[in-house]
């Protein structure tokens, strides 16, 4: 196991050792990691094929596990290379430079008939920040689990008793670097709520994230935002109540 893991590529201490070589001969760090993830994601590959040619040969079906550990290996090496390019190319930008704003929210005292009917008929997004009266966040209505809810009982229901909850949901300063944001692409929703003084002023999604980086990568400027930068105050699908 010890040998294994001194194995020279990402994500394993041997990689870690590779970059750190790479880094102190060419005095650059990023060098040192591009090298390290590219030597995993080889690794990964070439582990996988003698994995699957063993199987293929013998026809024992042993070869499989290092075609599966080959297949850790790669995935996880270019998950690393995918941070390492998040973190490069997207250095300085804010959350706020990239989100999409104003946000479209609705009240949780709503009726989800009301909101489908409206809101989601006009402006379509897979989920929607959820607010109270004074406009904080609650929770996030989810698209899908509005169409599950039976249409005999939509009227009666409320969004903030189908939302999920703010606890469990992913939230990000307005002023907060964008690679801190980078969890996004990995979250269940794909979207965090972009909040500035506890109440919701954008919604940042894996595809913002993804669009800026290669507008970042073709030296354009990342500033974008569906609805355009702003810090105002959320806006909220209609008044409360059914």
């Amino acid at each position: 196991m010890a040998a294994f893991n001194l194995l020279p590529g990402a994500p394993l201490d041997g990689g870690r050792v590779l970059g750190a070589v790479v880094w102190r001969v060419s005095g650059d760090r990023d060098l040192g990691r591009r090298a390290a993830t590219r030597a995993g994601i080889g690794l990964g590959l070439l582990i996988a094929a003698a994995g699957i040619a063993v199987t293929v040969v013998t026809g024992h079906l042993g070869g499989l596990w290092p075609a599966l550990i080959g297949w850790y290996l790669t995935t996880a090496a270019r998950a690393e290379a995918a941070s390492l390019r998040l973190t490069t190319t997207l250095a300085g930008v804010r959350v706020e430079q990239v989100m999409s704003a104003p946000p479209v929210c609705g009240y949780t005292g709503q009726s989800v008939a009301a909101f489908i009917a409206g809101t989601a008929a006009a402006d379509p997004h897979p989920a929607y920040p959820v607010v109270d009266l004074d406009g904080r966040l609650t929770g996030l209505a989810v698209l899908g689990a509005l169409a599950a809810v039976p249409a005999p009982r939509r009227a009666e229901t409320r969004l903030g008793d189908v939302a999920v909850p703010a606890a469990r949901i992913r939230t990000v300063q307005s002023q907060s670097p964008l690679t801190d944001a980078a969890p996004v692409l990995n979250d269940p929703f794909r979207l965090a709520v972009v909040v500035a003084h506890e109440r919701p002023c954008g919604v940042l999604t894996a595809g913002d994230i993804l669009r800026a980086m290669d507008v970042a990568g073709l030296g354009g400027s990342p500033d974008r935002g569906r609805g355009g930068r702003s810090l105002e105050p959320p806006a909220v699908a209609g008044p409360p109540g059914p």
